[in-house]
């Protein structure tokens, strides 16, 4: 029994007492009436009492319910902190609750800018293109929980049509796989009208054979007023946590391999046995899985940072003396300090770091060789770090290379035209030659056998010249003879 229960009982029990020393002392001197109302006077109050008792007994049941419910609203609220916000005090805070997630999801999204999905084509032709945009934009931000309000900063999902894109304005079109995820860029183009919903655009540059067909191939498109920023956690699984071999957390391969349309199993394959263009795929998915993992033999020196620690105090100047604005110089200068002053230090534009403290500071490779060589810094683990694409130049980039590749294509196609006219010429010519050659041939042939015939005839003359000469010779001294031999009988008389 609680204490009130029995505070009542013993109130009871005391009025009881008095009631009968009351009526014992003063029964002789009242009256029948007196009496009878005393006693009625008294049961009053007993009522009174139990009904004050049950009154009691409710407001204490339901005081303590409201203490009960307090408390556990109390532990609620903490508890939904907790999951908002995060420990208090915890020096290592969870990131990964709703407020820092929610402020990080409309970070991104503010740097990601505006983006359709799903807008439909409409009308293609050479000139320009049309489609519809959806109701809303796709970077629309959850409602906040509980009725709080949403994230600082977090951007707010603007309506369709003519109050989203204007005319002049800039964007980007992707073509999209059935799950409204980007396929392939479509290119860069500029607004030229908009009538509610539905936009006309015109590319900015020519467009490629390739960019056609993904016009073509696709009913739906990604409209993006800014071209994505790329990320090394945007690759890792929902909810992993950095660790020292994984410092972005473990990498999603199977969304990797999906986005990127590469096989998986390529990652696994010797290099040796796959084609180059194999080759090459491997190598830019084996560089998105092993993003942030430890560095493998043979990785370049700019894909890696070092864990280092500090020999010896070392000054760095970590903020420039010029102050801008993100808007028209950027956050850093090409020194890599800082220009905005949103992320300058309070304490001053160098930091000093500390010889031998316990903090795991991670230096960029050349830069760590450098500190190295100084005998500034001593180097640990070997971290492999994918360099960030910048869309923004790399697909203008890599349009501008494609379009030098195809006027290329065509000046060489030309060229092997001229050259394959040129090889039908010489081949006619070297028919003709072989033909002449054939009847230089046939002439050399029966010009040697005349010329064997002439040679043998010269021989014959010859040899009959000779031998004319040798019988000429001899009659000419058969006739010197027989002339002597007349002259000396006539003229010279005989010797006696």
């Amino acid at each position: 029994m609680e204490l009130s229960g029995m505070l009542v009982w013993a109130a009871v029990l005391v009025s009881l007492i008095a009631l009968i020393i009351f009526l014992v002392k003063g029964f002789k001197g009242w009256g029948a009436w007196m009496t009878v109302l005393f006693v009625v006077l008294f049961i009053e109050g007993w009522c009174y009492l139990f009904f004050a008792a049950t009154v009691n007994k409710e407001r204490l049941a339901t005081q303590k319910q409201h203490d009960s419910l307090v408390k556990k609203v109390r532990e609620l609220e903490q508890q939904k902190n907790v999951l908002l916000y995060g420990e208090a005090f915890d020096p290592k805070p969870d990131l990964q609750k709703y407020v820092p997630l929610s402020n990080e999801l409309g970070r991104v999204l503010i740097e990601r800018g505006r983006a359709w999905r799903g807008a439909r084509v409409a009308q293609v032709t050479p000139r320009a293109l049309t489609f519809e945009l959806p109701a809303q934009t796709a970077n629309s931000q959850p409602a906040a929980p509980g009725g709080l309000t949403p994230a600082e900063g977090a951007p707010v999902p603007a309506a369709a049509g003519g109050e989203t894109l204007k005319p002049t304005d800039v964007i980007y079109l992707f073509s999209e796989k059935e799950d409204f995820t980007p396929r392939a860029y479509i290119g860069e183009f500029k607004v030229e009208t908009v009538a509610g919903s539905n936009v006309t655009a015109i590319p900015t540059t020519i467009l490629t054979q390739r960019q056609i067909q993904a016009i073509s191939s696709s009913p739906t498109w990604a409209v993006y007023d800014l071209l994505p920023i790329d990320s090394h956690l945007a690759f890792a699984k929902p909810g992993s946590e950095p660790s020292a071999e994984e410092i972005f957390g473990t990498m999603d391969s199977d969304a990797i391999s999906r986005l990127l349309e590469i096989p998986l199993e390529l990652s696994t394959r010797d290099m040796n046995s796959m084609s180059i263009a194999e080759a090459n795929r491997a190598k830019i998915l084996n560089a998105y899985l092993q993003d942030g993992t430890r560095a493998r033999e043979g990785t370049p020196l700019e894909s890696i940072i070092y864990e280092v620690e500090f020999l010896k105090d070392y000054e760095l100047k970590v903020d420039s003396n010029i102050t801008n604005n993100a808007e028209t110089g950027g956050f850093f200068n090409p020194e890599g300090q800082a220009v905005d002053s949103r992320i300058k230090r309070e304490e001053g534009q160098t930091f000093v770091f500390k010889a031998n403290e316990k903090d795991v500071f991670k230096i960029y490779g050349p830069a760590a060789k450098k500190l190295e060589m100084e005998g500034v810094v001593k180097l640990g683990a070997a971290i492999f770090v994918r360099p960030l694409n910048d869309y923004n130049i790399g697909l203008k980039s890599t349009k501008r290379l494609t379009l030098a590749a195809i006027d290329e294509f065509t000046v060489i196609e030309r060229e092997v035209k001229v050259a394959e006219r040129s090889q039908a010429i010489t081949q006619e010519e070297l028919i003709k030659a072989e033909d002449t050659q054939r009847r230089l041939e046939a002439d050399q042939a029966q010009y040697k056998l005349e010329l064997d015939r002439v040679t043998s005839e010269t021989v014959r003359v010859e040899q009959e010249l000779q031998a004319k000469r040798q019988e000429a010779e001899k009659l000419y001294k058969e006739l010197v003879g027989f002339y002597n031999a007349r002259v000396q009988k006539i003229d010279v008389p005989a010797a006696k």
